[in-house]
């Protein structure tokens, strides 16, 4: 657990797609740190292009979502924007992406309406890089809540970060070290 101060950090942090398309902005005042974990599901991994997947879990309603398309309007849900599209890889749980840049936004899931997991790479340079004590960037990409899924680990790769590790999603039982 951080003890980080919430008052040294920004009120909030932003992000948005390769083209701009779509922007969010994540109000963090009263949950700093925010939670964040990694996956490693095979569906993660074919979504984001990578080997590990790092998301921050949030309450949907501390978003504010924007598009350059519309002229500084607000949207509460991500789905109103014209270029936001979501696919549905299992039942009840939705990728979103820019249908424009193929940027990956998002996942939320039927089980826990009002939370959203908003992919680590689209939160805006200006936040990753920012120093305040020089741990600014660190507390938002550490994964303190854990990594998921490592029944599928690349051996020596994957494996190797430190952290809590979950065989399959953070309902299953943490694996012995």
């Amino acid at each position: 657990m951080s003890t980080a101060n919430p008052d040294r950090y920004p009120d909030y942090i932003e992000g948005g797609c390769l083209c701009g398309a779509i922007r969010y902005q994540l109000a963090l005042k009263r949950d700093w740190p925010p939670v964040r974990h990694t996956c490693q599901c095979t569906q993660c991994r074919k979504w984001t292009g990578a080997l590990v997947a790092p998301f921050l879990d949030v309450k949907g309603e501390r978003l504010i979502w924007h598009s350059t398309s519309d002229r500084g309007r607000s949207h509460i849900t991500p789905t109103t924007l014209d270029s936001f599209l979501e696919y549905s890889a299992s039942p009840g749980c939705y990728r979103g992406f820019c249908k424009t840049c193929g940027s990956t936004i998002m996942w939320r899931s039927d089980d826990e309406p009002g939370q959203v997991e908003i992919t680590l790479g689209s939160v805006d340079e200006e936040f990753m890089l920012r120093q305040v004590d020089g741990e600014l960037g660190r507390l938002l990409c550490e994964p303190a809540n854990g990594h998921f899924w490592c029944k599928n680990v690349v051996k020596g790769v994957t494996d190797v970060m430190p952290g809590k590790k979950y065989e399959e999603g953070s309902k299953s039982e943490p694996m012995a070290d």
